[in-house]
């Protein structure tokens, strides 16, 4: 039995009571099939779905995590992950899918509280302050992100508490705060502030550098999106000075390592005002200037591409959950790119997609799901699609 098998099998001590790894009593071998499983009785009308790609390692493979505090009535901090059902805490220290590092971070912050005069925060009253901290870590940089959400401006970078923390934990390389009224869940919106270091960390995906900030989205998984992009641009099949509308962006990650490899003339477009302006800064970063950004809706952008009669060659859409508008696809067929490269966080919006797409003048080419998150029930799938018509 080989290494990555013995430590897939590795018991959760948190499974009983925690929600979030709901294939936890599945091997990964199994994990895989019932992933394969499941892309493949929604998809296989479509075409040939390609074998899943899974992990060597499963475990530890998040650079994000979440811990929420609680003051218990005995007195004690208890930090750990939330239960959305049951607004409860399950104090984890040895989560098998988080950052070995970032626990420990945790474990040392929670055991520096205790003696700390900082008041935790209680939903029930609105009393205290600190709600829960955010830990990013860069997957090959090895930098340390610690952020601190209050309900209101608790820390100084000349607080004791924060000194400790930086004498404990010397690899930590910047901690922010943000300031967050809202009431109740784990929240990181609201005024953030710099507390030790320069505010954000970087790291490398497909060769290039981004930067991470607390609240800047870039994926959990950096492993598997360095193979999820790699297939994703190779099925693109773009050329130099093609025209691509990268939608549904985010920091514009997967438009940026497009336009660096491909010499394509890349456009992405994003919603998020925080997201779109973290990937104006990843492409100067990267010194990569045939990309431009947009900070507008998706589908009311391509409508109005189509309105205007542009030409695209390419479409890449990676959208949330919910897949898709219908508004966003009508506009889609209207253009008629030659190509459509959709990678898909659930394969049960790309079938109704796909649906739409197929009836419309398209051809599934090529469809294969990548294991994300191991341990959930979670997996994404890139599809790629050509017109009829080519």
């Amino acid at each position: 039995m080989n290494t990555a098998k013995n430590k897939a099998e590795k018991v959760c001590t948190a499974a009983k009571k925690c929600s979030g790894c709901q294939l936890s009593n599945m091997n990964y071998e199994r994990q895989l099939k019932w992933k394969q499983n499941t892309v493949y009785k929604l998809l296989r009308q479509f075409g040939t779905v390609k074998k899943i790609v899974g992990m060597s390692d499963p475990c530890h493979y998040r650079n994000k995590q979440q811990f929420v505090f609680k003051r218990a009535k005995n007195g004690k901090v208890v930090c750990g992950l939330y239960q959305s059902k049951t607004n409860g805490v399950v104090e984890c220290f040895d989560c098998l899918i988080n950052n070995e590092r970032a626990c420990e971070i945790a474990k040392t912050v929670t055991e520096l509280l205790q003696s700390s005069k900082i008041k935790i925060y209680s939903p029930k009253n609105g009393s205290g302050n600190l709600k829960h901290m955010l830990i990013k870590t860069g997957n090959k940089s090895g930098e340390i992100l610690l952020c601190f959400v209050c309900a209101k401006r608790t820390f100084k970078p000349d607080d004791i508490f924060i000194k400790h923390i930086i004498e404990q934990c010397p690899d930590i390389t910047t901690i922010t705060e943000i300031v967050n009224k809202t009431p109740e869940g784990v929240f990181l919106d609201g005024e953030e502030s710099i507390i030790f270091g320069r505010g954000y960390i970087t790291d490398s995906l497909c060769k290039m550098r981004f930067k991470i900030s607390a609240k800047s989205f870039y994926q959990i998984n950096p492993t598997q999106t360095e193979r999820l992009y790699t297939c994703a641009i190779e099925r693109a099949r773009l050329e130099k000075g093609e025209q691509v509308l990268d939608a549904y962006s985010g920091v514009g990650t997967i438009g940026i390592i497009a336009a660096a490899q491909t010499g394509a003339e890349v456009l992405s477009v994003e919603l998020n005002p925080d997201a779109y302006s973290n990937a104006r800064e990843n492409a100067e970063l990267n010194d990569v200037q045939n990309i431009s950004f947009v900070n507008d809706d998706a589908q009311r952008y391509i409508e109005e591409l189509a309105k205007n009669g542009e030409h695209l060659d390419c479409v890449i859409a990676d959208p949330p959950r919910a897949g898709c508008s219908r508004g966003f696809l009508l506009s889609l067929i209207k253009i008629k790119p030659k190509r459509v490269v959709y990678v898909s966080c659930n394969p049960k919006t790309l079938q109704r997609d796909l649906y739409f797409l197929t009836k419309n003048g398209y051809k599934a080419d090529f469809i294969r799901p990548f294991d994300m998150f191991p341990f959930t029930n979670h997996v994404e799938t890139v599809c790629v699609m050509s017109c009829k018509e080519d």
